[in-house]
């Protein structure tokens, strides 16, 4: 179930697993050029018996018995730190080499492989080393004061002079990046999938609401006798039409909370005594403020909410 889940989300996000191939196929190339494959020569070297232990006219390859031993000391001797540190002198970084008795053989022969990054640096390693084995056997025979004739030899019986490609290291990085790109481009179709659904629901959710109120914000019903909106408004303005049509003195008066009385005289409107054609004045401006006040609330008698009573 979870794998048909799965590819079921790489169906809907195609164009993401697209890109996730490209991309992946984009860093395999870059893991070849940067990790190529090793190049890595063999040579194969036999150790063979004294002079002394052969008689004359004898064969030494019957008398290779006990040689073993030998090779065990000189394999540990061209393996120690100084003997690498003398060999791999001006090699490439990369460049490495290994020597023991071959497994593969029931004889006394020494399995010498060069490895190195060109194949020209590994054929001349491998050269290097090869050539350091007959030195390295006289030089300790020499140590412990083996006479010439009772010395053991070397010969080679095989050499490399091309190298063989060994791509491990390459296909081992070629695989981490098949999985890598792998494992980010499935995380991300998922990941994607997921964000897209959200939405799409919270979108649908959205849309199921009653009303078109903004989300977050619950519709509030309306209790009996309410004005809505409309209403207030108009009682705004016809507030504003009656503060507009009252005298100036009338409402100084009720800003000090004095309640004008009808046969108080009206104070004039400017320094100097008032006249009768000042309150004549005043008596038509408020006539004419009151008219308009009344063609504004009949205007709107038409847009007040349905809703109120």
């Amino acid at each position: 179930m979870y794998l048909r889940d799965m590819l079921a989300t790489l169906g809907r996000r195609w164009y993401v697993l697209v890109v996730g191939v490209l991309g992946t196929v984009a860093m395999c190339a870059w893991v070849v050029q940067q990790v190529p494959p090793n190049q890595v020569s063999t040579a194969s070297v036999l150790l063979l018996p004294p002079t002394s232990a052969v008689d004359t006219g004898g064969n030494p390859f019957l008398a290779l018995t006990g040689l073993e031993q030998p090779g065990d000391i000189l394999t540990k001797y061209l393996s120690s730190d100084d003997a690498r540190q003398q060999l791999l002198e001006g090699a490439s970084p990369s460049a490495d080499y290994t020597i023991g008795l071959d497994p593969s053989t029931s004889g006394p022969i020494l399995l010498v492989t060069a490895d190195d990054s060109t194949a020209s640096g590994s054929v001349a390693l491998l050269d290097k080393v090869v050539a350091a084995v007959p030195a390295s056997l006289t030089l300790l025979q020499t140590q412990v004061s083996v006479p010439v004739p009772a010395q053991v030899r070397s010969m080679v019986i095989a050499q490399d002079s091309v190298p063989t490609p060994k791509r491990t290291p390459t296909v081992r990085a070629l695989v981490a990046a098949v999985g890598a790109g792998g494992v980010v481009t499935v995380f991300a179709c998922a990941l994607l999938d997921v964000a897209v659904r959200r939405s799409r629901d919270r979108r649908a959710a959205r849309r199921e609401r009653p009303g078109k109120e903004r989300p977050g914000k619950e519709r509030r019903e309306r209790r009996p006798g309410e004005r809505g909106p409309h209403a207030a408004r108009l009682g705004r303005e016809r507030a504003r039409a009656e503060r507009a049509s009252t005298p100036p003195q009338v409402q100084e008066r009720e800003r000090q909370g004095r309640q004008p009385r009808p046969s108080e005289p009206r104070p004039p409107r400017g320094p100097g005594l008032a006249t009768s054609g000042d309150e004549a004045a005043d008596t038509d401006a408020a006539q004419r403020a009151r008219r308009l006040a009344e063609a504004v609330v009949g205007s709107h008698r038409g847009t007040e909410d349905p809703d109120e009573p």
